[in-house]
């Protein structure tokens, strides 16, 4: 169980730099929505002890995890603008 949540994230970053765009957002979607019952779900069960551990570290968690929501959700579905003549001179 602990790698499968330090690997979750490990691979999100690789997949977001690696996959298309349409199916990252559908990924994103998907993996955050899933992720976040995950982290609130990590501090069931544990002793007030480590309470303010838990608050603030799953806390910032969902507040990323919320983020990458929002801007999967809001992120614009504008096609890819191919490059022109004007474009073309500075790769050269």
């Amino acid at each position: 169980m602990m790698l499968a949540s330090v690997a979750i994230p490990a691979l999100m970053v690789m997949l977001s730099m690696t996959l298309p765009a349409r199916v990252n957002r559908a990924t994103n979607l998907a993996v955050a929505s899933l992720y976040i019952p995950c982290s609130v779900f990590n501090a069931v069960g544990e002793s007030w002890d480590w309470a303010p551990f838990y608050g603030l570290s799953i806390g910032i968690e969902v507040l990323l995890l919320a983020f990458i929501l929002r801007s999967a959700w809001t992120w614009p579905r504008t096609p890819a603008v191919a490059a022109g003549p004007a474009t073309t001179g500075l790769r050269q």
